[in-house]
């Protein structure tokens, strides 16, 4: 039976409110080592936010001796300013080369996966599918 979403996904996601401010997602970036966060709204998936998001927003200088008041009051911002809305999901049956394919297609970094009701229940990378293909070929 070949692998799916459910296989790989991680199941533990790190998520914010849409009206959380980009200062807290930067926060949860940098402690937690994430690199996205689902935007969640009563349980349901509303977006999701990168942190390469963040830094394209900011710029290089936040947490820098460079630091302006201007980068600061940047980051009071809600992240539903910023999050990418109707992000492209999975389920966690669906196939791990179709997610990936889908991945390319639509030129993102991450796959929020969702049951049938649209609630999050994990994410997957492109490194999680890396892992997969590579874990396979040593099989």
């Amino acid at each position: 039976m070949p692998m799916s979403i459910g296989d790989i996904m991680t199941e533990e996601v790190m998520a914010i409110h849409m009206d959380d401010t980009l200062l807290t997602a930067h926060t949860l970036f940098k402690q937690l080592g994430f690199h996205h966060l689902l935007v969640i709204e009563e349980r349901r998936l509303m977006g999701v936010l990168s942190d390469r998001d963040i830094l394209r927003w900011i710029g290089p200088h936040l947490d820098t001796p460079a630091e302006t008041r201007a980068d600061l009051e940047r980051m009071r911002r809600p992240v539903h300013q910023l999050m990418t809305r109707k992000p492209v999901t999975v389920t966690p049956d669906t196939a791990i080369t179709y997610a990936g394919n889908l991945m390319l297609e639509q030129r993102v970094s991450c796959l929020p996966v969702v049951n049938d009701r649209g609630h999050p229940v994990g994410i997957v990378s492109w490194r999680d599918l890396l892992s997969a293909h590579v874990m396979l070929q040593h099989v």
